[in-house]
């Protein structure tokens, strides 16, 4: 997974966003980190779902 180099969001897809909601399931949804980086994988695969890239 690229997320320090993917910034622009192109290569976000299902299975990143399936892995941080569960890895921030499994850290008690205590991590703020990791809810904007859920946010920004779900806006990027709504702009790709609705080309607008």
């Amino acid at each position: 997974m690229n997320i320090i180099a993917n910034r622009d969001g192109i290569g976000a897809s299902k299975f990143e966003l399936w892995f941080f909601k569960s890895l921030h399931l499994l850290t008690f949804k205590k991590s703020k980190h990791l809810k904007d980086i859920i946010r920004r994988i779900e806006a990027d695969i709504e702009a790709i779902k609705n080309k607008q890239v």
